[in-house]
């Protein structure tokens, strides 16, 4: 007797397929545009120094913000409607916060070891 080839089910297929296609904004994403735009204009972030003209820097800004945004496929109001959401759920925000500031620590302390002198050794045949 033959066996019918299983089939699988279209709904699952789906399901995978919808899996394997890109993931959207997530908690994670939050966190690192984030960070990536609390740090804009600073040495540890992108888009380079800050003009000095007051004009020029509020264009700047906006351009560099825009292009983060971009980058994640979001609007400005996009951005600050999933802000709000974090909002609704404390243990999330909690965790999502708590992730900002690690990131932050975890790139200061890298710039801090970046920017640290070498040990100075001291020379061959001394005590110090």
């Amino acid at each position: 007797m033959k066996r019918k080839p299983r089939r699988i089910p279209l709904i699952i297929l789906a399901f995978v397929l919808t899996g394997c296609a890109d993931r959207g904004f997530d908690d994670s994403d939050y966190v690192e545009l984030t960070v990536e735009l609390t740090l804009l204009g600073t040495h540890q972030g992108l888009g380079g120094s800050i003009p000095a003209d007051p004009a020029l820097r509020a264009r700047w800004r906006e351009e560099q913000v825009g292009k983060l945004l971009d980058g994640y496929g979001l609007t400005e109001k996009g951005y600050i409607a999933y802000s709000l959401e974090l909002h609704d759920n404390p243990e999330r925000y909690s965790r999502v916060l708590n992730d900002i500031a690690l990131e932050l620590e975890e790139r200061n302390q890298s710039l801090r070891d970046e920017e640290a002198p070498e040990e100075v050794k001291p020379p061959p045949g001394s005590f110090g």
